[in-house]
């Protein structure tokens, strides 16, 4: 469907726990958001500390979107 990706090389990732993305839903469990992805090829890769910082902002922006999505439209 992109041919400008055709040359990059392809992952496979085998997730050890399901998605907390929580921002939308998955048509099926075994996937992930891309920020999930590229915390577990990072923790792959051996970039630990990347890994867990991208982890806890992923976390905290999660977090602060889904508080922000429920206080919509009530007023303050």
């Amino acid at each position: 469907k992109s041919p400008y990706l055709d040359n990059l090389p392809v992952l496979s990732i085998t997730a050890q726990k399901l998605s907390d993305y929580r921002l939308r839903v998955a048509p099926h469990a075994h996937q992930l958001g891309t920020a999930e992805v590229a915390i577990m090829v990072l923790a792959l890769a051996n970039e630990v500390d990347a890994s867990t910082k991208l982890e806890q902002h992923f976390i905290k922006f999660r977090d602060a979107y889904l508080l922000g999505k429920r206080n919509k439209g009530r007023p303050e």
